[in-house]
């Protein structure tokens, strides 16, 4: 989590968050190329694993994938790190997850 949050609120300022005219690509896609080292790594791990911790769903997954959400508008990325990409639409799509969000939402 510590080594993907400080790029991936970038990519999400940069390319989401932030108005258009005070966005600067250039940091979003420097966020975006340091987060395939990392992602790579977890895309590794996650090989034979559902979750994180193997087979059960933990906090682990909460705090990675609460960071990771960030990101998970960067095709290109998750293209190329394609169990990240089905491992964080799993946690995403846990009814917990899309009950916070509409809270989150309506606040």
């Amino acid at each position: 989590m510590t080594e993907c949050e400080k790029d991936a609120l970038a990519f999400l300022m940069h390319r989401i968050m932030m108005p258009a005219d005070r966005r600067k690509p250039q940091l979003a896609d420097d966020a975006e190329r340091h987060l395939l080292t990392p992602l790579r790594v977890l895309d590794q791990h996650l090989q034979g694993r559902p979750y994180l911790a193997g087979e059960r769903f933990t906090a682990a997954d909460i705090c990675v994938a609460s960071v990771l959400a960030w990101v998970q508008g960067a095709a290109s990325l998750m293209a190329q790190c394609p169990r990240v990409d089905e491992w964080l639409k799993r946690c995403l799509s846990r009814p917990a997850y899309r009950t916070v969000r509409l809270l989150a939402k309506s606040a």
